[in-house]
């Protein structure tokens, strides 16, 4: 058995499995396998990892199907997260009649509009869908998104182009000193949103057709560099949240409006990232060190540090950014906060 039919294979089996392990976190099982066939996993080690994370996955409970017939029945099943399995056939149906990139194209500008859903998750899991190019994992992709869906409200005021947005963000000193409490990143977002200090630091965001590409390419950046000052766990999600808008976005009819709408959630999860206990990463090294880290990273059961070592290789491929290449030895070697 191939490396990658071992991964549809797997995805296919724990696909129904539920969003949340039985801790309550987000499923990364299907996000961690795609990272580890991009990292050159064998069939077994595939199914070892696979094997060891199903043990964190609740039991599945079957209910009545509830059958979403139209496209406006799935609007209206958005934000219910025990639609999941509905939704999930929904898509599977749509994308088995019209193609993946067809739903993508229909349905992405809406359900973008909530990127931050799950700290990015759902973005994450839809985006590994798309790069292993596993039509049931952009199925389920797109049922994450809909059925986890938690919009976050729009900035106000005048719209600045990046450079000026992040600047303004930046300097707002009163909004980074302060702790936010909520527990889940999800809700911890949410309260730096509603936050007089937030609104008043996050403007909404100047982007054209024409900048789509380069204003990405500065929130990756500052993603990169954020997680370097500090290690922090959210910051992570920064860098794997940036690497997966950039997968995704060529399906998108409107990617001005997702950046749009990626921006604010980005931003408070900067906010998040800065408030919380820091480490600043000090590990150097050359492009030649990615065998070593990539065979290390192979054996792991850590779930995040498996993606962000995929994601940093990835975007060191694309950019031969070094920053990219310190990240993923750092978290190699200490593993994340």
């Amino acid at each position: 058995m191939t490396s990658r039919t071992a991964y549809l294979e797997l995805t296919q089996r724990h696909r129904t499995a539920g969003l949340l392990t039985v801790e309550g976190f987000s499923n990364h099982l299907p996000m961690a396998l795609g990272a580890l066939l991009g990292l050159g996993a064998s069939a077994g080690a595939l199914r070892s990892f696979a094997d060891r994370y199903a043990m964190r996955l609740p039991p599945v409970h079957c209910r009545p199907a509830d059958p979403i017939a139209s496209p406006q029945n799935a609007r209206a099943a958005f934000s219910q997260r025990d639609r999941y399995t509905d939704l999930l056939a929904f898509f599977s149906g749509e994308i088995g009649r019209d193609g993946a990139e067809k739903v993508q194209h229909d349905w992405l500008d809406r359900l973008l509009q909530a990127p931050a859903s799950t700290a990015f998750h759902s973005l994450i899991r839809l985006a590994y869908g798309c790069r292993f190019d596993n039509a049931g994992e952009v199925a389920s992709g797109l049922a994450d998104l809909a059925s986890q869906r938690r919009l976050l409200p729009p900035p106000d005021g005048t719209a600045l182009p990046i450079a000026d947005a992040l600047s303004r963000l930046f300097g707002a000193r009163a909004l980074f000193d302060t702790r936010w409490q909520q527990p889940p990143i999800s809700q911890r977002l949410t309260e730096v949103v509603g936050s007089n200090a937030f609104k008043l630091a996050c403007a909404p965001l100047a982007v054209q057709r024409g900048d789509a590409a380069a204003t990405l390419d500065a929130l990756c950046v500052a993603s990169i560099d954020e997680y370097l000052a500090g290690m922090s766990f959210t910051a992570l999600h920064l860098v794997t949240a940036c690497h997966a808008l950039r997968v995704v976005l060529p399906a998108v009819a409107d990617p001005p409006a997702a950046l749009r709408a990626f921006w604010p959630a980005w931003a408070a999860a900067l906010v998040v990232a800065r408030s919380t206990p820091s480490r600043p990463c000090a590990a150097g090294g050359s492009a030649a060190a990615w065998p070593a880290l990539v065979e290390r990273t192979l054996p792991g059961n850590d779930d995040h540090v498996i993606k962000m070592v995929f994601t940093c290789k990835e975007e060191h491929e694309r950019t031969r950014d070094p920053r990219y290449l310190r990240a993923a030895a750092c978290l190699a070697a200490t593993g994340h906060a």
